[in-house]
């Protein structure tokens, strides 16, 4: 039996697709490292989320006078502060607005609601 000088691969040939069965894995690591970091992103946006949204209901519950306007929430450690405001024309109408700075990584945002609210007499 006689090999043709054409059957097989070659050496380069071989080279070849090892260099791009290797680019390939890398860019799937890289790809996976990434989604990962969203994850992790949108994870601790949805605890500053949650710790707003808890703080306006809190608001909504109790009187805008007696309310403490900053503090430590959560295991993730983020800190949030509520801000308490007199609207001008009214003695009796206040704005509560909750803000909640995150950080994942090297991304930082910041969550801010508001919700008005009459104080009680």
């Amino acid at each position: 039996m006689r090999i043709s000088a054409q059957s097989g691969f070659t050496v380069v040939e071989s080279l070849m697709a090892m260099v791009v069965a290797g680019s390939i894995a890398i860019a799937m690591v890289f790809a996976l490292g990434k989604a990962r970091q969203y994850a992790h992103e949108a994870h601790v946006r949805e605890v500053a989320l949650r710790i707003a949204n808890g703080l306006l209901i809190e608001a909504e519950q109790d009187n805008p006078l007696e309310l403490t306007h900053e503090g430590p929430a959560g295991q993730d450690g983020l800190i949030w502060q509520r801000n308490i405001a007199a609207v001008e024309d009214s003695d009796a109408l206040y704005r509560i607005s909750v803000s909640v700075p995150w950080r994942a990584g090297l991304r930082t945002g910041n969550i801010e609601r508001v919700v008005y609210r009459w104080a009680e007499s």
